[in-house]
């Protein structure tokens, strides 16, 4: 399938395993240059063994300020961030029948607050992608909640 991807970086939230292990996998074969953010650094080192030319960077983005600068480090290591992938998510199954406000609170901030984070923080790099071409940088939220 050519969806386009050839040269581009794709930033990948809670990409190590899973869903976005096979996001990181499929952007790669398109010719994408898989940028993987994940808290778990031996899951990030078993991707990187299967996609060696991937950029991962460990971050816990619970933390808005982590989610910042390992945004920042991606631009570095990739040059560009094209397109944010946001798929980071925990299935807690916190709800209204299983939980109370505060560990909802607590579930919005696992699940919800690094969509945010993580686009506020490359917005620029998606804005300088998007200029003076064709392409049009994307993002797409994978939601849980």
């Amino acid at each position: 399938m050519e969806l386009g991807l050839e040269g581009r970086a794709i930033l990948i939230t809670g990409g190590a395993k899973g869903i976005g292990a096979a996001i990181a996998r499929a952007v790669a074969a398109e010719g994408a240059l898989p940028v993987v953010l994940d808290r778990d650094e031996a899951a990030l080192d078993a991707l990187l063994s299967e996609v060696p030319r991937a950029v991962m960077v460990a971050c816990d983005l619970r933390d808005a300020t982590a989610c910042r600068d390992a945004v920042l480090e991606s631009v570095r290591r990739a040059g560009t961030i094209d397109a944010v992938i946001n798929n980071a998510a925990v299935n807690d199954s916190v709800g209204l029948e299983r939980g109370d406000p505060e560990r909802f609170r607590e579930s919005l901030r696992t699940n919800l607050h690094h969509c945010y984070d993580v686009v506020h923080a490359a917005l620029p790099a998606l804005k300088q992608s998007s200029s003076g071409s064709a392409w049009r940088a994307g993002i797409i939220n994978i939601a849980s909640k």
